[in-house]
């Protein structure tokens, strides 16, 4: 019995997320849309079989791709920006990374990751290249 009363309050909660979410894109406030996604996730996990719920999985991906869509330009620029405090950056990509983290988009985390720190090592071997300077004199300056 109670089995029941907790699955229909998390089918109740569902419904009523499924249709904040959409206002809380609107607001543009991103943390809050990944944490409502999050628990739509968790919740599908226990009402997903239920018939109203059938397309809610199909629903939330969705979400979860726009969602990525908002975050990952962003995201793949403040990678590869110099620009500002490095402190300040690492808290912004950090904040960034964490609502497609959070929405279990590790793969576009570590995509991006590798795209944007590829392109600045990338950037620094041309740069050793076409200097005067030996390689194996630059080398081991580059990991320090």
């Amino acid at each position: 019995m109670e089995l029941a009363c907790s699955t229909l309050k998390e089918a109740t909660e569902l419904s009523g997320l499924f249709v904040k979410v959409e206002e809380v894109f609107a607001s543009g406030d991103l943390p809050r849309v990944a944490e409502m996604l999050g628990m739509m996730r968790r919740s599908l996990a226990l009402v997903g079989d239920v018939p109203e719920f059938k397309a809610g999985r199909g629903r939330l991906r969705a979400l979860e791709d726009r969602l990525q869509g908002m975050v990952e330009g962003s995201l793949s620029q403040a990678g590869g920006d110099a620009a500002g405090s490095r402190e300040e950056e690492d808290q912004y990509v950090a904040a960034l990374a964490g609502l497609l983290l959070a929405v279990d988009r590790y793969s576009t985390v570590e995509a991006l990751f590798l795209d944007t720190r590829l392109a600045f090592v990338h950037s620094l071997w041309e740069e050793a290249c076409t200097s005067s300077e030996d390689v194996l004199v630059w080398l081991p300056r580059f990991y320090t």
